[in-house]
């Protein structure tokens, strides 16, 4: 499968997921927490696109690159 095509399917799938919840959540916060219930969000998407990425063969950035990329992502996010 062309690679284009799997990173655009695993990005809908992420997107379908993240999305779907919303809607699901207005009716089944009812009856779970909220907290629980983002647990369970992401182990739901974590289960549909560990396959894709386990059979992925690619080289991950330089260590300097992703510490970089990390506490930046962090920074911006407000979670620092």
């Amino acid at each position: 499968m062309n690679h284009t095509l799997l990173g655009a399917l695993c990005l809908s799938l992420a997107a379908g997921i993240w999305g779907g919840m919303f809607v699901a959540s207005k009716y089944v916060l009812d009856y779970i927490p909220p907290f629980s219930l983002m647990v369970i969000r992401y182990l739901m998407a974590v289960r549909c696109c560990l396959p894709f990425c386990v059979g992925a063969a690619f080289p991950g950035p330089p260590r300097q690159e992703a510490t970089g990329s990390c506490l930046a992502g962090s920074a911006l996010s407000g979670t620092w």
